[in-house]
This record gives C-alpha cells, sequence and structure tokens, in this order.
C-alpha cells in the first residue's frame, strides 16, 4: 500500500470516529510523558496533519479538520498543511481549542482521546470549558485512533541503549539525588511520587539514552514510594499496615535514601553497568508497560501521592484514581466531579527545580563545552564566508547545515546535536523553526541573511546558539532591526534583579528596543537548557506568556537569551546565547536585604557587526559588544591555531568598534 494522502488519512479517521460514536477526535503532539519533542513512532499529529513543527494540536471532526498551533508555526503550519483539508488556527488570534470546540461542535457531542497523550491539565482545563456547550471529554480505550490509520507503517517504538552518565560529569550520585527528594516528599507528607518526565528520570538516576531524536532521554517512570518508619511517623499519616515490603515489587530500599525506587523501562537495553549500578542502590526495573495495572495495584487508597498534573497523563490518572476521570455514572460521557481530591499533592514536581539549579560539576562543564562549541561554529562561519565571497563555491542551507553538524562531532565529548539546525536563508530565515531537507533548500548566498539556530550535546552540556548574518550589502531596513534585536538582547544580559524575579518580568527588556517602533517577535525569549539532557528545560524561562508552573530565576539556572525579529517572506534574524544566573549582590548589600541576582554568557561567537547601524547604539552598548568580543578572541585565539581560515575569520569580526 502507498503512502496516503492527507484526505485519505483525515476520512480513515472519520470512519473510525463513526464506528465509536465520536464527534471528534482530538491528536496532540505530545507523547505519553508530555515531551516537546517525541519519537517517531509517537509524532501522531504530524503524522496524520502533516505539520512537522514540535508545538500543535488537531482536531478533526466529522466533516472538519483544524490543526491549533502557537506564532513560532504560523508561516511553517501554513506552508505544510493542505489547505484543502485543514485549517489553520493562529493560537493567540482565534479563539483556544476549548472554546473553539463549543462553537463548531453541537450540545451534546463526544470529544475523544487517547488518555495517555492528553496530560491532566489540559483535560482539566478542556472540560472546564466544554462542559459549558454540554460536550464531553472520553478517552478511547484499545489504542490511539491515529495509530489504527497508520497501521504497519506505524515505526516500531524505540529500544536505544540506556547508559550511566556518570558522576565526574553529572556531579551528584542518584542516591543523594533520591535522598533530596525524599526530604521532600517528607515535608508535603506524601507517600508515593509519579515520575513521568523523560528528562527528569534521566537526571535523577544519572542514565541517558537515545529514544527521542536531539534528546537524551529514554521511555521510562519512575514510582517512588517513602519507606517510614513507625517511630518515625506522624500520628495522622497513613499506617504501614498493608504496605508490600521493600523487597516487592514496588523495588527494594536503600536505608540511606530511605525509599523503594522503580524504574518503568525495558530492562533488555540497558548496558550492564547501567544495570549494575541500579541494583547496587537497589532500584528495581520493571516492564515499562507494568506501570499502570502496579499503580492500581499497589497503591492503598489511603496514602497520599505526588502528581505533576501537566507532565502526567490521563491514564496514570486513571491508574492512580483520580476522581475527575473515574468512570461516569448512568453512561453521561466524561466526569462525576471536578478535581483531585485530598490524596493527591498536586504540585510541581521537586526533580525539576532540582535540575534546573545546576551544581558546580555541571556549570563547569557547560562552560567548557560552549567554549568547544564556539570553536566549532566560528569554523563553519570562517569556512562558509571564505567559500560563498572568495571562492564562488555553491552552497544550499542544507547542505551548510551539514557542513555545521560535522564541525561540531569533531569536538570532544560529542554526542549528537541538541536539535535539528535551522540553517535559513532569505525569506525562509521568518519560519522561526525552518528546517531544510535535501529536497526542499535555498541556497546560500552573499546577497541576503543567512541565520542559523543550532546546538550540541556533549557529556558535560549542552547548547543553543542562534547568529544571524549578511556577507553581502544589507538594507537599511535590515540593518536597523538587526541593531534593535541586538540592543534588547544587551539588555536583558545586563539586567540585575531581585530574589523571585520571573522571566516574564525581565522580558520587557528584550523587546523594548523592537516596540518602540511598533515591532515585535512571536515566541519567548529564553527557555532553560538541560546539561546533557533537553535544549528546552524548566519551568525557568522568559516569555511575555504568563505559565503557572515558571520558577522565579535562581543561581545556577540556565537560561537562552534569544531576541528576534521575522518579516514573512522577506527576511528573519535572532541572536541567541545562553546565560547563567549568578549572585550580584548579598543581602548585606542590598537596602532591602535581598540577595540580587544577573547573568553570566557563556556562548562565545562574534555577532556580525555588518547587520548593525552603529549610530543607534549607545556608547554602553559599544563598550558591550567591544568587551564581549574581547572575551571572545581571548578564550578562541589559542583554540584556533591550526584554522588559519578561522582565526583570521574571528581577529576580523572581533575588531573594536568606535566608543565615542
Amino acid at each position: 500500500m502507498g503512502m496516503l494522502t492527507a484526505s485519505e488519512r483525515v476520512l480513515r479517521l472519520r470512519q473510525l470516529l463513526q464506528e465509536r460514536s465520536l464527534d471528534a477526535y482530538l491528536v496532540p503532539s505530545e507523547d505519553a510523558h508530555s515531551s516537546e519533542y517525541v519519537a517517531v513512532c509517537d509524532a501522531r499529529r504530524a503524522f496524520l496533519s502533516g505539520f512537522t513543527g514540535s508545538a500543535g494540536t488537531a482536531l478533526v471532526t466529522r466533516d472538519a479538520a483544524y490543526l491549533f498551533t502557537d506564532g513560532r508555526y504560523f508561516v511553517q503550519a501554513g506552508q505544510e498543511l493542505d489547505g484543502e483539508v485543514w485549517e489553520l488556527k493562529k493560537m493567540g488570534i482565534d479563539p483556544p481549542l476549548e472554546e473553539f470546540m463549543g462553537k463548531v461542535l453541537p450540545a451534546g457531542s463526544v470529544v475523544g482521546f487517547d488518555p495517555e497523550t492528553l496530560s491532566l491539565a489540559a483535560y482539566k482545563r478542556m472540560h472546564a470549558v466544554v462542559r459549558r456547550s454540554a460536550i464531553s471529554l472520553a478517552p478511547v480505550l484499545g489504542g490511539n485512533l491515529v495509530d489504527m490509520v497508520w497501521g504497519e507503517a506505524r515505526p516500531l517504538p524505540p529500544a536505544s541503549r540506556v547508559f550511566v552518565h556518570p558522576e565526574a560529569f553529572a556531579g551528584e550520585s542518584v542516591l543523594s539525588k533520591l535522598q533530596r527528594v525524599v526530604q521532600e516528599m517528607e515535608k508535603e507528607r506524601v507517600n508515593w511520587m509519579v515520575v513521568c518526565a523523560l528528562d527528569e528520570v534521566a537526571w535523577l538516576l544519572n542514565l541517558r539514552g537515545s529514544d527521542i531524536q536531539y534528546n537524551p532521554v529514554f521511555l521510562s517512570y519512575v514510582v517512588i514510594k517513602r519507606i517510614q518508619s513507625r517511630s518515625s511517623m506522624e500520628p495522622d499519616t497513613p499506617s504501614t499496615a498493608g504496605h508490600r515490603s521493600s523487597t516487592s515489587t514496588t523495588g527494594s530500599s536503600d536505608p540511606t535514601a530511605g525509599s523503594a525506587v522503580t524504574l518503568y523501562t525495558n530492562a533488555d537495553r540497558m548496558e550492564p553497568e547501567a544495570l549494575s549500578t541500579l541494583d547496587l542502590i537497589g532500584v528495581h526495573i520493571l516492564p515499562y508497560e507494568a506501570v499502570f495495572d502496579d499503580l492500581q495495584s499497589e497503591i492503598d487508597a489511603g496514602e497520599r501521592v505526588w502528581i505533576e498534573p501537566s507532565r502526567t497523563n490521563c491514564r496514570i490518572g486513571t491508574s492512580l484514581g483520580v476522581p475527575m476521570l473515574m468512570q461516569p455514572q448512568s453512561g453521561s460521557a466524561g466526569i462525576i466531579e471536578e478535581g483531585y481530591g485530598d490524596r493527591f499533592l498536586i504540585k510541581s514536581s521537586p526533580i525539576g527545580l532540582f535540575k534546573a539549579r545546576k551544581n558546580p560539576t555541571e556549570l563547569n562543564g557547560l562552560r567548557a563545552a560552549h567554549v568547544r562549541d564556539a570553536v566549532a561554529v566560528c569554523r563553519f562561519l570562517a569556512h562558509l564566508e571564505r567559500d560563498l565571497c572568495e571562492r564562488g563555491v555553491q552552497l544550499n542551507e542544507y547542505e551548510a547545515a551539514e557542513r555545521l553538524d560535522a564541525l561540531r562531532a569533531q569536538q570532544e565529548h560529542f554526542v549528537s546535536p541538541s536539535f535539528p539546525t535551522i540553517s535559513s536563508a532569505g525569506a525562509n530565515a521568518a519560519i522561526i523553526h525552518y528546517r531544510p531537507t535535501p529536497e526542499h533548500c535555498r541556497p546560500v548566498t552573499a546577497a541576503e541573511i543567512y541565520l542559523v539556530d543550532s546546538g550540541g550535546q556533549y557529556l558535560d552540556g549542552t547548547t543553543d546558539i542562534t547568529r544571524t548574518l549578511h556577507l553581502g550589502q544589507p538594507s537599511k531596513r535590515e540593518r536597523e532591526c538587526f541593531t534593535r534585536v541586538l540592543q534588547g538582547y544587551i539588555a536583558l544580559e545586563r539586567a540585575v534583579f531581585p530574589r523571585g524575579t520571573t522571566g516574564q518580568q525581565l522580558d520587557v527588556l528584550a523587546r523594548m528596543y523592537l516596540w518602540r517602533v511598533g515591532l515585535d517577535f512571536r515566541h519567548g525569549t529564553g527557555h532553560g537548557v538541560g546539561c546533557f539532557l533537553n535544549v528546552h528545560e524548566g519551568p525557568q524561562m522568559i516569555s511575555f506568556r504568563a505559565s503557572p508552573h515558571e520558577a522565579a530565576l535562581e543561581p545556577g539556572m540556565t537560561i537562552t537569551n534569544e531576541p528576534g525579529y521575522y518579516e514573512d517572506n522577506q527576511f528573519g534574524m535572532r541572536f541567541e546565547n545562553v546565560l547563567l544566573v549568578r549572585s550580584v549582590l548579598d543581602e548585606s548589600q542590598t537596602g532591602d536585604r535581598r540577595p540580587y541576582y544577573g547573568f553570566e554568557n557563556i556562548t562565545w561567537v562574534p555577532a556580525d557587526t555588518r547587520l548593525l547601524l552603529l549610530e543607534m547604539l549607545n556608547d554602553d552598548e559599544r563598550q558591550w559588544l567591544n568587551a564581549y568580543h574581547a572575551a571572545i578572541r581571548e578564550r578562541l585565539e589559542p583554540l584556533l591555531r591550526d584554522d588559519a581560515c578561522a582565526l583570521a575569520w574571528l581577529q576580523r569580526r572581533c575588531v573594536p568598534i568606535e566608543v565615542r
């Protein structure tokens, strides 16, 4: 059987809706772990719709198909969707998905979804809105309907090797991490914690895999049971009577960690060192799919469970007995009550914050990885400029990306790119998450802007950098826009702020120079970056959008600073570095007795001054740029002495500009 067309895929899904008496079906981007990036076999929304961006939700009704996505992907979705089949809905412009369902679906409609791919938080949010229109959300059991459309062509689930991330890079033992988690469980007086986020599992157990391309994680869950001794139990905590022993299927306990820990993944793909390491500290391993039945059978009704609704899927919630997911009475189509009940602590996982606050070993690893990464990027940019401008070499976006990836692969501790390289020329640079292919790519020339956003996964850190350049004569419009982008970057990097400040409070600094002339960009300004983990990491962020999960910026956190500007079908530009949050003033130095924080830059690739209108920069901004370029030369010149082309390029690009 040949590949199905967009129309055929949707038609087959509609046939399944009719067979199951459903009026619509939701297809989120996420997998069972609420991952931003998913394994190929879990890319259901991309398969169904043809839209390959990382964010968006498809809604297929009996007579229409809609794709909701955010501003990063408006242009890309418009290009990839079959307009005869799909209608693009722009988040932030069109009504939200849950409100839209109430407008297009009649009262009494039943909207199906796969309970493994919808989080508890998303379910609760949508249900609260659609119920006003007498619309029900119904979990569809027995398999994902998109998988049924996909059939035998669907890729097999991944089974990458799972290996130890050594403590020499991680900076903390697994037992120490477990101790900290159990201490938080004790503070909150909970008996169990279910860890669903793949990067949290990998960080907690000092393990890595490659089930999801560019993300060193593996499909898994971790369940932690806090072991209580009778002498330490609070009077009102549940009795230990009826608990399985620490040698049961809930895992063996370590007296130091005070917990029984079970990793749910397929043990046959784990390296011997990983197996022996977990065995040594008493972590039990059970099959991935066993988690659902075990949660249902192992946890007593009186025990408290810590869950993070935004990272916990509805099937896990059902196994735990979350009240709002229990089977309805008298045939109603969804919910018998709102909420979670007293059994559940609804709170962000402490692991997310622990992971975000990098320890000294991780911070030093990140600094070192970014220096090596800068060597690769500078070599790439230098050779690109030489080949295009001096040698007349013809190169397209895809070939340029391949060049950069190959140069990164030469660096010590390199594992893989951290995301698909965004290599975009001219109008393609306006597509924020553009990805060239051999079949669809544009020449890179000196006649137009070239934007390259890329990163690497190294054993000691993860990198993410964007540079925009013009090898010819940029227009005054392009130079003005880029200057405003760089001014916003400088303002944010130089910020000093009190403890408790969130990224949302700082976001305006990156936009204010664009705002002064009525310009803006349709994406967040910054995201956390993992340490040999996901390139997008929370809970810290810098964005104009409020998020209930956002954490205040703290020393040890990583954050990107990446303002940009995009004119559809014309050009795009972005300047991105990775920053570390650092202490600037302690309590004794401030009037309000609070510590104040700032940023440390760790990305070392020069800005293209040919894209600047220097007369727009004040002396402080000029001095910042000169100091930045001097710091780059100091770090990179010794590492580029074996490459005359790259060394000469670096010296040209870092020539100081005049300070008035």
